[in-house]
């Protein structure tokens, strides 16, 4: 096959996800603005105008456009959509509405005016709001239908959720979760952490055989230096170090729910004032104030929970001597994570000079043990990494060794070589190659392609 005919097939599926994920999106913000205003409102218009060119956009390539739920995956036109955070909000968004009517299904059979999507809108503001929600799906809209599913044929769809997309929405689950809890104890309102801790229970059931998958969904940069998307990585790269020191699912449990809420206090926090954070400057920001605990504690919350904040205190303390503490093992993923994923606009550290940082004060800030531990499970260039050959090829990490001797040799999507554009995948790890990775480097030297398509691969 020429390069061309395959690039075009890329460019082909590429436009097909992107396609089904704003779908996805558009219908969901249609609903949910129903919820929320008059269908006579101006905040009304942009999103029946976005559903509308959409369906009309899919309905030149496809027949209908039938969007269907399945456990919290969905399917457009019988395919798996492959989700990315923001569409699997949405999709979450989604299922509560679809939920309220008693549907798994909404299908467009057919070119449809303006008047007739915003008939089916009102269609559903009324019903969701009467007393038999379920009423609407009876009923007869032009060109536009909701339906539940038949069990029999959601058993059929089942064979299509493959691991790595259960992996990728138990992630953004667990950030979904960890949101919303933030943001009940910022209104004061009861936390719920059983919820939380179903969503540890799923990452760990998800990625046992995925790890570095795992790595790569907590590199990503879409939410960078949004609090939920950082305490859901570090609660995921926890995970994995304790599944490397053999902790019981009950003791791993407990541990994650403290790297969960580690740091819940930070944002209270004002920002260091350089571009480039410096030691100092990282220590006081890895310590939630005491006014934070205090206002906790006035909230409804358990001691147990007032037990895990705490931990953002001590994991502020250098390393000492003795066993080993949550704190202690929280510690170095957090700092990792807030060097390599700040908020904008400070400066992003690359991955590898991060682990040089941590490895530099293995000992006295941070215990040795546990820096050691935790470049075993992301490796010296994480999955995610945009990185740089000795070679001059350039491209993702999508891959760690299975040889923990080989970390700094993982597999390569080359997507840059010397001579141009490329797309190969490279194994550095295979006996007689002789390439090496010099560094990691910026990924906007890789501008326009998308990490998640080649983990997902």
């Amino acid at each position: 096959m020429s390069e061309e005919v395959l690039k075009l097939g890329e460019d082909e599926v590429d436009a097909s996800v992107r396609f089904a994920r704003g779908f996805l999106t558009k219908v969901a913000r249609c609903l949910k603005t129903s919820t929320m205003h008059r269908m006579d409102n101006a905040a009304m218009q942009p999103p029946l105008q976005g559903l509308h060119a959409a369906v009309r956009e899919g309905l030149e390539e496809s027949p209908q456009l039938v969007l269907q739920l399945l456990d919290d995956n969905f399917f457009l036109n019988k395919e798996i959509i492959k989700l990315d955070f923001t569409s699997y909000e949405a999709g979450h968004m989604l299922t509560g509405l679809l939920a309220r009517i008693g549907a798994q299904e909404i299908a467009f059979t057919g070119p449809l005016t303006a008047d007739q999507l915003k008939a089916f809108v009102a269609g559903y503001q009324t019903y969701a709001q009467s007393p038999t929600p379920t009423a609407m799906l009876t009923q007869k809209f032009a060109h536009v239908s909701v339906r539940a599913i038949p069990q029999a044929e959601l058993e059929r769809l089942k064979p299509k959720v493959d691991a790595k997309q259960n992996l990728v929405r138990a992630y953004a689950h667990l950030g979904l979760t960890i949101g919303q809890q933030l943001e009940q104890m910022k209104q004061q309102r009861p936390v719920r952490l059983a919820r939380v801790r179903r969503a540890i229970h799923e990452i760990h059931d998800a990625s046992e055989a995925l790890e570095s998958l795992l790595v790569g969904l907590t590199r990503l940069d879409t939410f960078a230096g949004q609090a939920r998307f950082h305490l859901a990585a570090v609660t995921a790269l926890t995970v994995m170090m304790g599944r490397r020191l053999g902790l019981s699912r009950a003791r791993l449990s407990d541990a994650c729910m403290s790297a969960a809420f580690h740091d819940i206090g930070l944002d209270e926090l004002p920002p260091p004032a350089g571009e480039v954070v410096t030691p100092d400057e990282w220590e006081a920001l890895e310590r939630v104030p005491l006014k934070t605990i205090v206002r906790l504690s006035e909230a409804a919350l358990g001691g147990d929970a007032l037990e895990r904040i705490a931990v953002a205190w001590e994991h502020g303390q250098r390393a000492g001597a003795g066993g080993l503490g949550i704190a202690q093992v929280v510690a170095v993923p957090c700092v990792f994570d807030r060097l390599t994923r700040p908020p904008p606009p400070r400066r992003v550290t690359l991955p590898d000079e991060a682990l040089r940082l941590l490895l530099a004060q293995a000992g006295t800030r941070f215990d040795a043990r546990v820096v050691r531990l935790f470049i075993s499970v992301v490796g010296l260039f994480p999955v995610g990494t945009a990185v740089r050959l000795d070679s001059g090829e350039v491209g993702y990490v999508v891959e760690a060794p299975s040889d923990a001797a080989l970390f700094a040799r993982p597999r390569v999507q080359v997507l840059k070589s010397p001579s141009g554009p490329a797309h190969y995948l490279l194994d550095l790890a295979q006996p007689g190659e002789a390439r090496f990775i010099t560094g990691s480097v910026d990924p906007a030297e890789l501008a326009g392609a998308n990490v998640m398509d080649f983990l997902l691969g």
